[in-house]
């Protein structure tokens, strides 16, 4: 059973520990908000031998032994994979939501024969920092994301091109076994700077607040174990 030890931290600048037991994974992706711009980034992958989802948005039931709490330094079988900073949805038992950042660290090569084994050959790092989602959901559009890899900025804007999030948890709560289990979802992300990949030994994604001056942060280290 995974037990996570979370810290929520308060608009007064105090914490509080929240712990988050046995929870289900899901992963989203082709979750943007403007579908115009998702049918283009699908064309994007097709160019480069990946395959289109069978719908958009799509939503991946995922093992928790996958969760890796940031900073770490995560374990990969390939070079050739890769993060993307994500807001993250964790929903307790009853029913309080908190936010927080993370990345869905993706096998890029396996992508190319399924989207799923791609996702369940990398570990899914999270921060240990959490807001409550009620803080912020007034201005939730206003919240940027951020990454890098080393010194290369990698991505860079606002959640607002990302679908809304109550409607994607409302959708992962479908196919959740059980509600009265905690459920942390991995929103989606926002495209990259760089118009491709980077394959780095350090990622570091973070989700800001202007309004609240503040920040969470996802950092870690990528170990490769083998790269045939």
């Amino acid at each position: 059973m995974t037990t996570l030890s979370l810290s929520l931290q308060e608009t007064n600048g105090g914490a509080q520990p929240v712990s988050v037991v046995d929870p289900y994974i899901v992963v989203a992706g082709f979750t943007g908000r403007d579908e115009e711009s998702v049918r283009r980034h699908i064309e994007e992958l097709a160019a480069h031998g990946i395959d289109a989802p069978p719908v958009t948005p799509i939503f991946w039931l995922l093992p928790d032994w996958l969760l890796t709490l940031a900073p770490a330094t995560t374990q990969v079988h390939t070079a050739k994979s890769s993060g993307e900073a994500e807001p993250i949805l964790l929903r307790q038992p009853d029913g309080e939501v908190f936010v927080t950042v993370g990345s869905d660290h993706t096998d890029r090569d396996l992508e190319r024969s399924s989207l799923l084994l791609a996702k369940l050959t990398c570990p899914k790092i999270l921060s240990a920092s959490l807001w409550r989602f009620a803080d912020v959901a007034p201005r939730w559009d206003t919240l940027r994301l951020r990454s890098h890899t080393g010194a290369q900025d990698y991505q860079e804007g606002t959640v607002a091109t990302i679908r809304q999030p109550l409607d994607l948890l409302a959708r992962a709560l479908e196919i959740a076994p059980d509600s009265r289990r905690p459920l942390i979802l991995f929103l989606g992300t926002i495209p990259l700077l760089a118009g491709g990949f980077v394959f780095a030994e350090r990622f570091t994604g973070a989700l800001e607040d202007p309004e609240g001056e503040r920040s969470l942060i996802c950092d870690y280290r990528v170990e490769v174990l083998v790269d045939a």
